[in-house]
């Protein structure tokens, strides 16, 4: 008995055949092939079933199963569910006609390592917006964000046989029922992806003038048949435009002592994510976190860009700093530019590194704000082929082999004196790479420790064994790597997803020490909105560190005598 696949993608259809064509292209290039592919088409009339019989050729001569058929239904969830029926896979993902995903790798990346969760949910992209996946599921979300977008969704098939969606004629929105009834009265377990998956037709019945307040009475029915009155009650304590009342965030903490004994009431879990009955006590308590992030973010980062954002005399060496990101992340990115934007030392350059193939029209497809900070000095770059994270510094090492590259994550708010810290290191020692975070690489007689013992380096350290973290920023003098750092072939077989390793393994290579700053203010801020569950450590914790360490050094034995 062959063993089970992994994923069922399931296309409704009815009477669109231009959508469904571009559909099943976006389906028929992916890189992953552990699926099977299913369209439930209505009974259409333009065509459709020709294309059909076109495509189930193409599809077998790829070894893909695809099944189809062409009926009366009853509506889209009746579709839905049919769809479901027929599937075999691990996961279901509804991929509906018009809808397409992002790129050819995008189930490649969402399959790319054990997942042992029911629901993972990606991002998604309408024409004029990205929408994220839910970061922490609870009643909240669902009462003031609404529903998740299924395109985006991969969901198990037995959570869809148990909870079937509602098909009851006229129903806009049985999905978000499913969801409610699936995360929140079953505690599926849950898992946002950090990938951009689909770029879905933003012209469906749901998106069309004048439902917005049906969907609203359907999604509300939905909550009240689960939750009463007085926890949707609760829900409006987190509609308060936290923007607003930043300002009187400083006054609350003055007065909050007084109010200790109402914050210290034991109420229900306060971690959000499994909390499904969160109490007013605690919602105001999470209102005040946030307020307290803002005002930190606004004496530490957030400044107003005034004026040039880059050094008006040019050093003899230059200083650049460098990043990368992608679509997901471009609604929030600018936080980290603003904060890169107003150090006290300025760079030559900083520079923001994108991917040709997520940005097809280049800046047409980049956000207007983020295009007019060119005026006050960014620099757009561009790279032809996807490296995912190495992109924040491989193309700056081949473009601009000469000068000091300072490396940035798009996720991070850097104080403003973060480059001023990083530049005098450099002054003092020039022939070191210098780091703010660092984790002390530790080695046994056998090899290294698995990743997840490392500790972290607290105090000022020069060493092979300190491993450089991105995460708060790493400057690399000029050529201070070793010859293959730029070699795509060696790092992406080597360590595809762990540049940190393969940065500190060239460095090292090159005889190279990386010393760490002792400075107490040097913690990083998060951006707002964005999880970082999809951090090096959530993947080291899976050993796929560990296995790139030993295909590092199994490749360059002199690492090992360094340590």
């Amino acid at each position: 008995m062959n063993e089970r696949m992994k994923l069922s993608i399931i296309t409704i259809n009815y009477q669109n055949i231009d959508g469904l064509e571009k559909t099943m292209d976006s389906v028929l290039c992916q890189t992953f092939t552990d699926f099977e592919y299913i369209v439930v088409d209505g009974g259409s009339d333009d065509g459709a079933e020709e294309l059909l019989v076109d495509y189930q050729s193409r599809f077998g001569k790829m070894g893909i199963s695809f099944h189809w058929v062409s009926e009366k239904d009853n509506g889209i969830y009746h579709a839905m569910n049919k769809g479901v029926n027929m599937a075999h896979g691990e996961y279901c993902n509804f991929l509906n006609s018009g809808d397409y995903y992002a790129n050819s790798q995008v189930l490649e990346h969402v399959f790319e390592e054990y997942n042992p969760h029911e629901i993972l949910i990606g991002y998604a992209k309408t024409e004029t917006r990205i929408i994220p996946p839910p970061q922490n599921i609870s009643i909240g979300f669902f009462y003031n964000h609404g529903s998740i977008n299924h395109q985006a969704a991969f969901i198990r098939k037995e959570l869809l046989v148990k909870h079937p969606y509602d098909e009851t004629k006229g129903l806009i929105s049985s999905d978000y029922k499913f969801f409610i009834e699936a995360l929140l009265v079953d505690n599926c377990s849950y898992r946002p992806i950090d990938t951009l998956v689909v770029h879905f037709d933003s012209n469906g019945i749901s998106s069309q003038p004048g439902v917005l307040e049906k969907i609203r009475k359907e999604q509300t029915k939905a909550l009240e048949l689960h939750y009463n009155a007085a926890e949707l009650g609760d829900m409006l304590s987190v509609k308060y435009d936290q923007y607003k009342i930043v300002r009187w965030s400083k006054y609350i903490v003055d007065k909050i002592v007084r109010w200790r004994k109402i914050l210290s009431l034991k109420t229900y879990n306060t971690n959000l994510r499994v909390n499904r009955n969160p109490s007013k006590a605690l919602l105001f308590r999470r209102m005040i976190r946030t307020n307290l992030r803002k005002v930190k973010w606004y004496f530490q980062v957030g400044h107003t860009i005034k004026g040039s954002a880059i050094i008006a005399i040019q050093r003899d060496v230059p200083v650049i700093i460098s990043l990368t990101s992608y679509p997901a992340r471009m609604n929030s990115i600018m936080y980290t530019l603003r904060s890169l934007m107003t150090q006290t030392v300025k760079p030559d350059k900083i520079i923001l590194w994108l991917t040709e193939g997520q940005y097809p029209r280049r800046e047409a497809d980049v956000p207007l704000e983020i295009l007019n900070l060119r005026k006050y000095g960014l620099t757009i770059g561009w790279y032809d082929r996807p490296i995912r994270s190495y992109t924040k510094l491989i193309p700056a090492l081949q473009q601009y082999p000469d000068a000091i590259i300072v490396t940035a994550d798009d996720d991070i708010q850097y104080r403003k004196d973060w480059l001023e810290g990083l530049y005098k290191a450099y002054l003092n020692e020039p022939q070191m790479v210098h780091c703010y975070f660092s984790h002390k690489i530790s080695m046994t007689d056998d090899g290294c420790t698995p990743y997840n013992e490392w500790l972290d380096v607290k105090t000022e350290s020069t060493s092979y064994d300190n491993l450089l973290l991105g995460v708060g920023g790493v400057l690399y003098p000029p050529h201070i790597c070793y010859t293959d750092v730029c070699h795509e072939d060696l790092f992406m077989e080597c360590a595809p997803s762990e540049d940190d390793l393969w940065f500190w393994a060239m460095v090292v290579m090159n005889n190279s020490k990386i010393h760490v700053i002792h400075n107490e203010n040097s913690a990083t801020i998060p951006v707002p909105n964005v999880n970082n569950e999809f951090a090096l450590y959530n993947e080291n914790s899976l050993g796929r560190s560990d296995i790139s360490l030993q295909k590092i050094i199994s490749r360059y034995p002199m690492i090992k005598q360094k340590l």
